[in-house]
């Protein structure tokens, strides 16, 4: 190609100046270049033989470990470059080495949760760290409502100090690798009674930031659908029962200017329902009962309403997956269940073959699967996402059905 030719006049004019640390520098883009970023080992070491009494020779160990490191090889990666900090620790350039040392080495903690939990009820929190033996959690009561335009932001210090009071506090242990590889667990915590909480996790070994998350803590749940003569309902139900919560008040909210704005209030009656008709001037409700006030914005969905006596079976493939934010390099599990659809009735499809494609923010296709429902017409499988991926939203896709999720780095 035209990259390549110039590549090797660029060595050539090089050598002919007698620059071997030129020849070298250019001779490592061009095979960076031809491999994709992903060049030989065996060629890399035979360049550490022949340059091995320059300081030069720190670029080529340089270039095997990040080459490692992408491959997730910790351990290896930072043999390497210990190896080449100790062999040239005066080379000009020997910082790349120690800040990927550094990097390798450092601590690391990411944490998901539902931020709508069940007082007194478990609740998981889905962990991904490195080099970490544990972190503590905090609990903080916030002394706002659960509508406050105060909690779409991140917690400063002064926010502590004027809405929070610490209520709990507890660490937790984790199961460090020996690799330097991050790991993956779930913790189940308690939770607290009803009300809005700011749930702060401070990594141990001082590491650089702490993870802040508000949490809901309500026993109310409230959904809606569309009726009729352009009605909605809403009913209040019980999250852990189901069953209706009569005598629950729903609070209509319109938005102004980044202020939510109370238009109404209605009372829901003895099946947990309410009925109102679909306006513009009102976008989200609230529930809540006696002291449980915690239950955040919720959307109210202006569909419309319509019915259809076509018998057409339909077929539907549910896809979930076990979060919905990953990093470069972790796997991704999914659980697919395949189900037929015919007026009201659904039924599981059992012993049914399927093909799940996995596609990057790109929509190109980077990895497929054969999967086989079982008898009660589920399945499962997993895909290792690659470790120079791109970052953004990625797509599970059957025939009938699809899930997205985030990458981020």
């Amino acid at each position: 190609t035209e990259v390549s030719v110039i590549f090797h006049h660029t060595i050539d004019t090089y050598r002919r100046k007698n620059n071997p640390d030129a020849v070298l520098l250019a001779t490592l883009d061009s095979l960076a270049w031809n491999g994709k970023n992903d060049v030989s080992e065996s060629l890399l070491d035979t360049l550490i033989i022949e340059n091995k009494a320059r300081e030069i020779c720190a670029e080529i160990y340089l270039v095997k470990a990040q080459q490692s490191f992408q491959k997730n090889n910790y351990a290896d990666a930072l043999r390497i470059g210990n190896e080449a900090i100790a062999k040239y620790p005066k080379y000009k350039r020997i910082n790349a080495l120690k800040n990927l040392k550094q990097e390798i080495q450092n601590p690391a903690l990411f944490v998901n949760t539902n931020r709508l939990a069940y007082p007194e009820t478990e609740f998981a929190l889905q962990v991904n760290h490195r080099n970490l033996s544990g972190f503590t959690v905090e609990y903080y009561k916030v002394n706002l409502p659960a509508i406050s335009p105060e909690l779409k932001n991140q917690p400063a210090e002064s926010f502590y100090k004027k809405y929070g009071k610490k209520i709990s506090s507890q660490h937790l242990s984790l199961i460090r690798s020996d690799d330097y590889s991050f790991q993956d667990t779930v913790i189940l915590l308690k939770a607290p009674q009803e009300g809005v909480y700011l749930m702060r996790m401070i990594p141990d070994n001082k590491a650089k930031t702490s993870i802040e998350n508000f949490l809901y803590i309500t026993r109310l749940k409230a959904i809606t659908r569309a009726l009729p003569g352009n009605q909605c309902e809403i009913a209040v139900l019980d999250a852990e029962s189901g069953k209706p919560v009569s005598g629950a008040m729903i609070s209509l909210f319109t938005e102004k200017k980044g202020e939510y704005q109370k238009i109404k209030t209605l009372t829901v009656d003895e099946n947990g329902r309410v009925r109102l008709i679909q306006q513009n001037d009102y976008h989200y409700f609230t529930a809540e009962k006696n002291e449980d006030t915690a239950m955040p914005l919720q959307t109210i969905h202006k569909g419309s309403y319509g019915f259809s006596g076509n018998e057409e079976v339909r077929k539907r493939t549910t896809l979930l997956t076990d979060r919905k934010l990953y990093r470069p390099g972790q796997t991704v599990y999914v659980k697919g269940i395949a189900y037929s659809l015919q007026a009201d009735t659904a039924n599981v499809i059992a012993g049914k073959k399927h093909t799940l494609t996995l596609t990057d923010a790109n929509r190109r296709i980077i990895g497929e699967k054969e999967v086989h429902t079982n008898e009660f017409g589920s399945f499962t499988t997993e895909f290792l996402l690659p470790s120079g991926g791109l970052n953004g939203e990625y797509e599970l896709k059957t025939e009938s059905g699809n899930a997205l999720f985030r990458v981020e780095e």
